[in-house]
């Protein structure tokens, strides 16, 4: 069968809009600050901070913002509904497992993380299910499993995950990976992780833009058609990687999965490979695969484009 391959400028039928959201801190709450060296009193003021995060989430209520001086913290944190936490940048303030069969941070609904280095946990990043979460320059590296793991959600912007001018590398396993949900990844670096860099479950809606996926042990991006909704946009670098550029799967329902403006290159097979996972799936399901011809293909060991192969 022939790949759709559609101009840029054509509608996409099947994509829904997505918008970029705004990120920042909303006005209001209370500040509540936290410094390693912190001794005598310790009411999380700014002259009296906690010496732990553990003890300022304990204390934060929706809306509030938990303030984290430069240095490295031992612990796990789990970040209560609406709560924002904001390091002094990524390269400063760390936060580090303390427990290696747990997540470093797990986030509630409406919660935000922002400017710390998350690191040495099971996992880095734990978002629960149906809790709307963002992630904004935040460096996640060496966790034992995933990066960041989002668990189930609704696909509206109400219970949307976030992931921006990030850097997730040398997790033990993918850099993200999603359950069903809404997703946005954008001007992030995901490289050097043992599985794949992306890895997308059925049913997912996503936004990928603007990121340099590259160096992982497995594929930069494993995709899965069926009911998903997912547009790889433009100035993606998807490159070097241990097996295919964007892997997709389908298991024998309808999706759409469009990719343009992106560049696969010098990856260590297909740099886009289709994998049928069901037994007599037509092969007019793949005509939700759309791979726009503004695509720069170069390098790919096993060729650009792959053969629908069977794999069950």
């Amino acid at each position: 069968m022939k790949m759709r391959l559609m101009e840029g400028g054509m509608t996409l039928l099947l994509i829904a809009v997505v918008a970029l959201p705004f990120f920042g801190f909303a006005k209001g709450g209370d500040k509540i600050y936290v410094d390693k060296d912190a001794s005598g009193t310790q009411n999380g003021s700014s002259k009296h901070p906690y010496k732990t995060i553990s003890q300022a989430t304990k204390k934060a209520d929706k809306g509030d913002e938990v303030v984290v001086s430069s240095g490295t913290y031992k612990e796990r944190v789990t970040l209560p509904r609406g709560v924002k936490l904001s390091g002094s940048g990524k390269t400063k303030t760390i936060i580090k497992s303390d427990d290696k069969e747990d997540a470093v941070i797990e986030m509630k609904d409406n919660s935000k993380v922002w400017g710390v280095t998350v690191e040495d946990g099971r996992m880095g990043i734990y978002v629960t299910e149906n809790a709307k979460a963002e992630i904004i320059e935040v460096r996640v590296r060496n966790n034992r499993r995933d990066g960041i793991f989002i668990e189930n959600g609704e696909r509206t912007d109400k219970e949307r995950v976030s992931i921006v001018k990030s850097e997730i590398t040398g997790n033990g396993w993918s850099g993200v990976y999603s359950q069903k949900r809404k997703l946005v990844v954008s001007d992030s670096s995901i490289q050097s992780n043992k599985r794949n860099g992306i890895m997308l479950a059925a049913g997912t809606r996503a936004w990928i833009d603007d990121n340099a996926i590259s160096g992982n042990d497995y594929s930069g991006m494993a995709l899965t058609l069926d009911g998903s909704d997912i547009t790889v946009a433009s100035k993606n670098s998807i490159r070097k990687n241990g097996r295919e550029g964007i892997e997709v799967s389908g298991f024998g329902a309808t999706g759409s999965i469009v990719v343009k403006k992106t560049r696969i290159a010098e990856n260590d097979h297909y740099g886009v490979a289709r994998l049928s996972k069901a037994k007599n799936m037509p092969a007019s399901l793949w005509n939700g695969l759309v791979l726009q011809k503004d695509i720069l293909f170069s390098g790919n060991a096993a060729g650009n484009i792959s053969p629908i192969a069977r794999a069950f």
